[in-house]
């Protein structure tokens, strides 16, 4: 397991480190759009799911969330772990 991690710099990071088998993330870390970390999981191949607060139409507003599932928040835990695991 790989994280948490607090800023974008910081799962880019962690990534680049070790390959995630998949990824969880949230729209929002410390005020920094994930953007760049959902564009460095696709070049890699690593499926993400979102858990975020953000709603349909803020996340469709860029093409690495639009089609994304996103368990929402709060999150329910055994929803993400089956979610996880299919992944």
């Amino acid at each position: 397991m790989l994280g948490p991690a607090a800023t974008v710099s910081q799962a880019v990071e962690l990534i680049d480190g070790e390959r995630p088998d998949a990824a969880v993330l949230d729209f929002n870390l410390g005020g920094e759009s994930v953007t760049p970390v959902a564009l460095h999981l696709r070049t890699l191949g690593v499926p993400y799911v979102l858990t975020t607060a953000y709603d349909k139409a803020r996340l469709a507003s860029s093409f690495l969330f639009a089609d994304a599932l996103n368990l929402g928040k709060p999150t329910d835990l055994q929803r993400l772990v089956e979610t996880i695991r299919s992944l």
